[in-house]
């Protein structure tokens, strides 16, 4: 694999694994709110969201960060974890635990 190909793939995991356990917890997918939606395609939405909106945007090379690849994180109001993701992705369940209590706070139940 070439040099640049390593933050795809770390980025694709980190996207994969948020998302599967957001999904694992009870949260859809995509929002089926008509506001999370432009015709047929999904658009984020600060109140309208799913599973796939929250994990870690995977087209993303660099840090799994607010500035990043959370960067839809502050524009639906949670906030990123203060820790950062480990290169090898071994924490990503701080960031699990952060966004799901975050929408608890917010009255989304969740498992």
């Amino acid at each position: 694999m070439k040099p640049d190909g390593v933050g795809v793939l770390r980025g694709t995991m980190a996207h994969e694994y948020v998302e599967a356990k957001l999904l694992e917890a009870g949260m859809p997918y995509l929002s089926s709110h008509p506001d999370a939606w432009n015709g047929s395609s999904p658009k984020p939405h600060p109140e309208h969201f799913g599973a796939h909106n929250l994990a870690p945007r995977s087209f993303y090379e660099g840090d799994v960060s607010a500035e990043g690849s959370l960067s839809l994180w502050e524009y639906c109001g949670i906030d990123v974890p203060p820790i950062p993701i480990a290169d090898d992705l071994s924490n990503l369940d701080v960031l699990v635990e952060g966004v799901k209590s975050n929408l608890r706070e917010r009255g989304y139940e969740l498992k």
